[in-house]
């Protein structure tokens, strides 16, 4: 069996949980995004799309797409800056 998917789910000592995927996408898979959301921003960080939803309740949603992967970041409360620092991962991965 291929394993497809990378999670990592972060709490902190207030409750807050920050989970961050990695999902391999094959032929005919596909991602469903919430359409109930507030606000969607679309950001360029380091040449990437990311597109941030945004709910009144604080609660993020960010999606990135970058050659066979989605990356997905959801977050119950996080500002944006710190959302794009996220998405400069590949950056981090070559040093």
């Amino acid at each position: 069996m291929l394993d497809t998917s990378f999670v990592v789910i972060y709490e902190n000592k207030i409750g807050e949980m920050i989970t961050w995927e990695q999902l391999l996408i094959l032929d005919g898979d596909s991602v469903v995004v919430d359409t109930e959301y507030d606000s969607r921003t679309i950001y360029e960080v380091d040449g990437k799309i990311v597109t941030v939803y945004s709910y009144s309740s604080g609660y993020k949603y960010a999606y990135c797409e970058k050659d066979a992967y989605v990356y997905i970041l959801t977050a119950d409360s996080m500002e944006i800056d710190d959302i794009k620092k996220v998405f400069k991962f590949e950056n981090k991965c070559n040093k």
